[in-house]
């Protein structure tokens, strides 16, 4: 492990610009390693889960992960949980990994950021979202226990509370 960490550090912006085959297709050395990191993070989470031992939910691994789900959204938003076009849904993350991901249907489903009111809203835990996103856990014991909730258009959000499961 000290050796690996060792020639990572030695890389050079280039090193990590160059070409390669990544699990979603072509792209970078530098988005392999991205895709490498959300991958040992939910792995870790599929350890913590089941064992009750929470942890490591925040950081620069959580964030990253987090991001890559992000970056998935409108392939979830527009083809898992159907948001219709001219239709929104904002995905409330309320910690340890904060924020909002907003994704509109204009033709075709997109990244937005922007406050304007959406169709439809789902709040859950930073943790909750990348479980039900990955698939790691039933979406109706995560609503049943109120981790994940919505607001705005009640089937929309519901439909999205359980259809976020996507694969890579």
């Amino acid at each position: 492990m000290a050796a690996r960490k060792a020639e990572l550090a030695a890389m050079s912006d280039e090193d990590f610009a160059t070409p390669v085959m990544t699990p979603v297709g072509p792209g970078t050395y530098g988005r392999f390693m991205d895709i490498r990191v959300f991958d040992f993070w939910v792995h870790e989470q599929d350890i913590r889960t089941p064992l009750g031992l929470p942890g490591h939910e925040d950081g620069a691994a959580a964030e990253r992960s987090i991001d890559e789900i992000r970056m998935s959204m409108p392939y979830i938003a527009g083809k898992r949980i159907g948001v219709a076009d001219g239709e929104s849904l904002r995905v409330h993350l309320n910690g340890p990994v904060n924020g909002e991901i907003t994704v509109r249907v204009d033709g075709r489903a997109g990244l937005v950021i922007d406050s304007d009111p959406t169709t439809a809203s789902i709040t859950a835990d930073s943790t909750t979202f990348a479980l039900l996103a990955c698939g790691r856990v039933d979406p109706q014991t995560r609503i049943d226990s109120g981790q994940i909730t919505w607001s705005g258009e009640a089937e929309l959000g519901e439909r999205a509370a359980r259809s976020l499961r996507f694969t890579m």
